[in-house]
């Protein structure tokens, strides 16, 4: 339970970064 819980997190994070990375790109 623990490690999906942490592996839902890690991909979440991902996809801020993502999106943060891709928002610096255009600025």
């Amino acid at each position: 339970m623990a490690m999906a819980r942490l592996q839902q997190t890690q991909a979440r994070v991902a996809l801020h970064v993502e999106k943060w990375l891709a928002v610096a790109e255009v600025c």
